[in-house]
């Protein structure tokens, strides 16, 4: 009907813009995704049973969600927090705003564009979106609107999450956080750690 019509239109406008492009990129960092691993997230590893809710009438405090990666044997469960002192960063709000606006159900929580944008709302989508397709805007906002002229990396991501965890008041190493960072990159071994954690020290100075 009417409604399902303003919000089939609400999600042409929300992909026809920049947003999903800062989502994508702030979920990812947040979650320290490789490059191809954001498309690979379907609706099922979200694991309502364990979000953090005081208020039903309210967004919930916190989403969990499972991530496997390349090199994890298993699946690991992080919890994606509501950041309501920084917005623009705060990727639940971002999220929650997306399937919403799509009506997403079940499924790839990225379908093709295709499939997003003409399928009815309250499907389960059976795609998954292509790489080239998923960093089409991505791209856009990296080279265009951020002006940036080195080239979008694998683990660009990754490097930000190490930096942002150094930017956030503290020195991994120094206030012996580096094994919850390592944690939460994924990251098996000290020395790779140690490297992404320079990188971003660099990058903190600059």
């Amino acid at each position: 009907g009417c409604a399902q019509r303003t919000q089939h239109s609400s999600v042409r406008k929300f992909i026809g813009t920049l947003q999903i492009a800062t989502m994508l990129i702030i979920i990812s960092i947040h979650l320290f995704l490789r490059k191809d691993e954001i498309s690979k997230i379907s609706m099922d590893k979200f694991y309502l049973d364990l979000t953090i809710s005081s208020d039903v009438a309210k967004p919930p405090a916190g989403l969990d969600v499972g991530v496997k990666g390349k090199t994890d044997k298993t699946e690991v469960i992080f919890y994606i927090w509501l950041n309501n002192e920084m917005s623009d960063l705060c990727p639940m709000q971002y999220l929650l705003v997306y399937v919403y606006c799509a009506g997403i159900k079940g499924g790839t929580l990225f379908p093709n564009w295709v499939e997003l944008k003409t399928r009815p709302v309250s499907v389960v989508h059976v795609t998954k979106i292509a790489e080239k397709d998923l960093y089409k805007e991505v791209n856009h906002l990296w080279f265009n609107v951020l002006k940036r002229q080195t080239k979008l990396g694998t683990h660009t991501c990754r490097k930000t999450g190490y930096l942002w965890a150094c930017l956030g008041g503290g020195d991994p190493v120094r206030d012996e956080l580096l094994h919850e960072v390592m944690q939460a990159a994924r990251h098996k071994t000290f020395n790779v750690a140690v490297k992404y954690l320079q990188n971003a020290r660099s990058l903190a100075e600059n």
